[in-house]
């Protein structure tokens, strides 16, 4: 039986989760990296009062506790009314009978600091946001290209024009190989289900985030019944939805109203909403400094090596970013605002995906103002930060000679200096910044094409650091297009281009390199686009936990992925996204049971 209410009133003995309390400084000060569902017990109930909270006025239960204590006596802590628990009631004359005003739910998504048109943020509106928020507004130099005292910004390391024809990735026997999962079988075509764990950590699911789940749950959840919980979500996002109430509904299914599925007959409502609450990404205790994503490192760390260990790309990758949506500032670590994406507002990842296939192999959360000061340097940061990201994410095709394109966010001519060196080969648009990259006399590039015709190309070499590259340049009509690259020549390739100017028409071909950066660049974008249209699993899952959103962005970007190498590496025909979902589903919930060698049997 349920234990009955306490009844709130003055001296009451009650218990408040520690994320709703306030004010917010005293409990930063005490409680550094507080865990979900934590509660602060043991405090006094004193008396009830209106307060703001999240911009509106809210009934709230001001308290004490000794832990909480200045010169002049204990500090009084207030919380919404909501959130406060009685442990053990208070004399019954002190009982609260009248409220001071209506009970107002309190929106645990605080909302955006503006009212903003997301589809079309203008300047003004991005300097007021700066001044809180992040901006990833693409104007902006990499930190590797801002000028120095010592910098002779006149200084030129380049000589001739001209190009040899000499690739420097082909002289090293490299091939344009497939991508593959080397783990399976070459000849066997594998089940959506064989993919899935391929794809997912399911030893980190087994090992830390089932046994830290089960703390907080009763019965404890196995394994088959985890996958079962995330194939009923793959099949409640097969369709748009206002309340999940009603996939439990009792209700028989109407043709005009509610949901035609009904999912009590795998999972009941309530054992589904305590999966829900009780979810838990990581083992490890918070550390000693403020670090609000010490609860995802280890999963997002997990999803990266497993990737790593059962997927190789093919011979070319893309570089971008991705962003997950959400909404509240104050309850998102690491939010941004990226004005040139459909939805701007968010958490950005940068990543990277395999330019045949369109699989996503290996994200970094970008933590940007949030970042703690306290944890030691990132890999490779001694390099300098694009330099560092650019190594980070194409550490698992070291050595392979494998091609990776980037925009003109990680135009640093260090980096693809630095992957060279690794065995990895990359070109990148060169864009002018405030002023150019460094080493780059991006006016003298253009200088030098004033008389050339539309689609003219040349290529100028130079080394750094022992290491040769070309900055290849194409005449267009508005421009010079310029890309810097460790490898490439100024063979034509791909399909005629056609192209109006004035009175004439000209037909050309790209250069190689041009070529390749218009066939690979948008790779990211695509796999973005995929997961968001047209349903969106992140918008689907509604949750007010931002660690579950990480976990919602890598389990959408793994069905994506499963999608990719299902269609794309093992030839199976190409379904819609809800018709793919339904399949996916499908192999999650049918493969509920595990077997158990020890007892010879199925099991949950």
């Amino acid at each position: 039986m349920p234990r009955a209410k306490g009844t709130l009133g003055h001296g009451a003995i009650v218990s408040i989760l520690i994320k709703y309390l306030h004010p917010s400084l005293h409990i930063r000060n005490k409680y550094i990296n507080p865990q979900h569902n934590q509660r602060l017990e043991g405090c006094t109930a004193l008396r009830l009062e209106e307060r703001g909270i999240s911009g509106r006025l809210q009934e709230c239960v001001i308290v004490t506790h000794p832990d909480f204590s200045a010169e002049d006596g204990l500090i009084e802590l207030y919380a919404a009314r909501r959130w406060v628990k009685v442990e053990r009631e208070g004399p019954e004359e002190g009982f609260f009978d009248v409220q001071v005003g209506p009970q107002v739910a309190e929106d645990p998504r605080p909302p955006l600091p503006l009212a903003v048109n997301t589809q079309n943020l203008d300047q003004s509106v991005i300097a007021e946001l700066s001044v809180t928020v992040d901006i990833d507004d693409d104007n902006e130099p990499a930190p590797e290209n801002l000028p120095t005292p010592s910098d002779n910004i006149n200084a030129s390391i380049f000589e001739e024009w001209g190009h040899n024809g000499v690739c420097y990735r082909r002289i090293t026997g490299s091939f344009q190989q497939n991508p593959r999962l080397p783990n399976i079988i070459p000849v066997e075509i594998p089940s959506i289900w064989t993919i899935f764990e391929q794809f997912f950590p399911v030893s980190y699911i087994k090992e830390v985030m089932i046994p830290e789940t089960n703390v907080f749950l009763d019965p404890p959840v196995t394994y088959g019944e985890f996958c079962l919980f995330l194939g009923l979500w793959m099949l409640m996002c097969t369709t748009h939805f206002d309340s999940r109430r009603d996939f439990w509904s009792s209700a028989p299914p109407d043709d005009f109203s509610g949901m035609r599925l009904r999912l009590g007959g795998y999972m009941s409502g309530n054992r589904f909403n305590d999966l829900c609450q009780c979810l838990f990404l990581t083992n490890h205790a918070p550390p000693s400094y403020k670090d609000p994503f010490w609860e995802v490192r280890q999963f997002m760390k997990a999803w990266n090596d497993n990737m790593s260990k059962n997927f190789m790309p093919g011979w070319v990758n893309c570089l971008d970013e991705s962003i997950s949506k959400w909404l509240g500032q104050y309850t998102c670590p690491g939010f941004m605002c990226i004005p040139r994406k459909p939805w701007p507002f968010g958490n950005e990842y940068h990543t990277i995906c395999c330019g045949i296939s369109g699989i996503l192999y290996a994200a970094e959360l970008v933590e940007g103002k949030d970042e703690p000061r306290d944890r030691p340097p990132k890999e490779f940061s001694e390099l300098g930060k694009t330099v560092g990201l650019l190594l980070r994410l194409t550490r698992s095709i070291w050595h392979t000679s494998q091609l990776v394109i980037l925009d003109s966010g990680f135009c640093v001519l260090k980096g693809i200096v630095e992957l060279r060196k690794k065995g990895g080969f990359a070109s990148v648009l060169i864009k002018k910044r405030r002023h150019w990259p460094k080493f780059i006399p991006g006016d003298d590039f253009i200088a030098h094409f004033e008389d050339k015709e539309f689609g003219e190309a040349d290529a100028i070499k130079e080394t750094l650091d022992n290491v040769p590259f070309h900055v290849f340049c194409m005449k267009v009509p508005d421009y010079v297009m310029q890309l810097m690259s460790t490898y490439g020549t100024l063979e034509r390739m791909g399909m005629d281009r056609m192209r109006q100017f004035g009175n004439g028409q000209l037909t050309f071909k790209y250069p190689e390199v041009v070529y390749n950066h218009y066939q690979y660049r948008d790779s990211v974008d695509n796999h973005n686009a995929s997961c968001m249209y047209p349903i969106a699993l992140e918008k689907q899952w509604k949750t007010t936990r931002w660690p579950l959103r990480v976990f919602q962005f890598f389990f959408a970007v793994t069905e994506q992925n499963i999608w990719l190498a299902y269609t794309k590496i093992y030839n199976q025909e190409e379904v819609s996204q809800q018709k793919f979902r339904q399949m996916f589903a499908k192999a999650l919930i049918q493969n509920l049971r595990e077997w158990s060698g020890k007892h010879g049997q199925f099991s949950r």
